[in-house]
């Protein structure tokens, strides 16, 4: 496993407390509970400030939601795969054919990322999953339920989002997610366009684009 360098110690602790599932650690079959706890709070924040404050702590998430687009065709609703991480380069393609397989391999099909997921298990020995849903366009979290939910998995839930809008703040104080910033330390050709006062759409095109590239050439 990679050293991570965290950028606080209070990311490290959450890090440490409530660490991230790895891809053979998450179970085949379970069923959710949606967690309501301070769900307002959080969603004063935007899913994608979201996104890059669990990137920050947890590096790339586990799995990516993505749509199935095949070049030079345009389709209203197409189909969907679940890629998951088992490496920082290498993903397994989840709930598709052998045949959609092959045509991204050949990059025929081009997997195109809409939602996000990580997994994180509690002290208690549960785990909750947290990502966006709705084309990134909203944040959910939910526990994974694998028998009888615990009273302590769901203290120790609070408890992790307690953490969690607790760092929101300080960054949300500090400004640490700020795209102008990150545009003025770029290398090279520079070109920015804001076409909605929320930054989140910057760091969504950047993300985007990114992932776009990243899992057309390492999906298997």
């Amino acid at each position: 496993m990679a050293t991570i360098d965290f950028p606080s110690k209070a990311k490290e602790r959450i890090y440490k407390q409530f660490p991230p599932l790895s891809c053979n650690e998450v179970p085949q079959i379970y069923e959710i509970k949606a967690i309501e706890h301070e769900m307002e709070s959080m969603n004063e924040y935007h899913v994608l400030f979201w996104y890059r404050l669990l990137k920050n702590i947890y590096q790339n998430p586990l799995e990516m939601e993505c749509d199935l687009v095949v070049k030079n065709q345009e389709v209203d609703h197409p189909e969907t795969a679940i890629l998951r991480r088992l490496e920082e380069s290498e993903w397994q393609i989840l709930n598709t054919s052998e045949k959609i397989i092959k045509k991204i391999q050949s990059q025929e099909i081009q997997p195109f990322p809409v939602n996000w997921k990580y997994f994180i298990r509690l002290p208690s020995g549960g785990t909750i999953e947290i990502g966006s849903k709705d084309r990134n366009t909203r944040l959910f979290l939910a526990h994974v339920i694998i028998g009888q939910l615990k009273d302590e998995d769901d203290r120790q839930a609070k408890k992790f989002i307690s953490l969690l809008l607790e760092e929101a703040e300080k960054e949300e104080r500090n400004k640490l997610f700020d795209p102008l910033k990150e545009f003025e330390k770029t290398d090279g050709l520079k070109v920015y366009q804001l076409f909605n006062v929320y930054r989140a759409n910057y760091v969504s095109a950047e993300f985007m684009f990114k992932q776009a590239l990243f899992l057309i050439g390492d999906a298997h």
